[in-house]
């Protein structure tokens, strides 16, 4: 064992960037579906080059490669088993081409759940290692539905024990899917230079997410065509940040989905009738679970100042027995405005579900929350992929 660990030491290449060395580097950085590699990182990258025994090249960062390196030989002499680098780091071509494999392969299903998009990859920082190993007599347990076979449990188990004492943590853990956002990965290793502190999130069973505060946390919704539609990304901005009694929970998001029914806009004011549903969510895994939400139909005023557009009063309708008259004072006469409003009104039925879906995908897509779908409480989760 001991000739090998010195000859993949003599056979690695080193390849440093045109800038900073690893110095530079924050071992906790935080990379999922929600936050992308940070600006500059591989500038601060020293990475090492090796050939597993599949005779494909890995790239590692050169700390987390030696720590690696440390894993393995402990693993070897004290327990037998012989782990070896399935893959490292990877640019953005090479988790695309591994993303489109997978799809083949697997489905789009299974992808979503093991595969990140690019640049919001692990895989990226250099600091991820994917493990396979060799069975005492000579099998390469190689591929995902092989790794995780029962009859391996066992080897997996010997392997974790000893990843906090080398600075790694097992980053995607059983039960913890809705934290992460992908399945339990037994292979997947992240490296962060710190044995005590690897080995607390490893004994409080904690994810890189959860240790951080960062756990399930969505991005703020923004309004996606502000440039096309200022008048209605002032009003999705109010209808986010007005008090209209709904609230996300701890890491949620409020998500706007406007009917706007009719409008009338001139160069400096604007009028909006519609109803202006708002929904919160949190994510549960893929799932953006509607935790709250509710319609607020109604007649909204705007105006632009300074050049930019925004809200200065939102008339609502009465709840309970004034709901229809005013409705009807807001449709004015106009009959085919007031049975909009009505057909707005329907949470399952009418014109909501559309718009609903429309600012839904709107929102994944921006933030690049790849293959997300919602659901209501007591309702199978929507697709937002059809």
């Amino acid at each position: 064992m001991m000739k090998r660990m010195i000859g993949l030491l003599l056979a690695a290449a080193l390849m440093l960037s045109a800038a900073a060395l690893a110095e530079g580097i924050d071992y906790l950085a935080l990379v999922n579906k929600q936050h992308q590699l940070p600006e500059g990182w591989e500038d601060s990258l020293e990475i090492v080059e090796v050939t597993n025994s599949v005779d494909q090249k890995v790239e590692v960062e050169k700390k987390t490669y030696e720590a690696y390196l440390a894993l393995a030989e402990e693993l070897e002499r004290e327990d037998g088993i012989h782990i070896e680098l399935d893959s490292g780091r990877r640019s953005v071509a090479e988790q695309q081409e591994i993303r489109d494999n997978f799809m083949v392969k697997y489905g789009e299903e299974y992808t979503r759940k093991t595969v990140a998009v690019p640049g919001y990859s692990e895989h990226q920082t250099g600091l991820a290692i994917d493990l396979y190993f060799i069975t005492a007599d000579g099998t390469t347990v190689y591929y995902n539905e092989d790794l995780t076979k029962e009859e391996y449990y066992g080897v997996w188990d010997k392997i974790h024990e000893k990843l906090a004492k080398n600075g790694f943590i097992l980053r995607y853990l059983k039960g913890k899917e809705g934290v992460t956002d992908y399945d339990y990965e037994p292979w997947h290793l992240r490296y962060i230079d710190d044995p005590e502190l690897a080995r607390e999130i490893m004994e409080k069973s904690l994810t890189l997410e959860e240790y951080l505060g960062e756990a399930a946390a969505l991005p703020a919704y923004v309004y996606p065509f502000a440039g096309e539609n200022p008048v209605m990304a002032a009003a999705a901005e109010y209808l986010v940040t007005a008090d209209l009694g709904c609230e996300p929970e701890e890491g949620g998001v409020l998500i706007p989905a406007p009917i706007v029914l009719k409008e009338e806009t001139g160069e400096t004011e604007a009028t909006l009738w519609g109803n202006f549903w708002v929904f919160a969510y949190k994510l549960n895994g893929s799932i953006l679970e509607c935790t709250a939400g509710g319609e607020n139909p109604g007649v909204m005023k705007l105006e632009k100042k300074d050049g930019k557009w925004q809200v200065v009063s939102l008339e609502l309708a009465e709840d309970g027995a004034d709901f229809d008259a005013g409705i009807r004072a807001f449709a004015n006469g106009d009959a085919e405005l007031e049975k909009a409003y009505y057909l707005s009104s329907g949470a399952d039925e009418g014109y909501l579900p559309q718009y609903r879906r429309s600012f839904i995908v709107e929102y994944v897509n921006a933030n690049k929350l790849d293959g997300v779908a919602y659901q209501d409480n007591g309702w199978e989760p929507v697709d937002i992929t059809m």
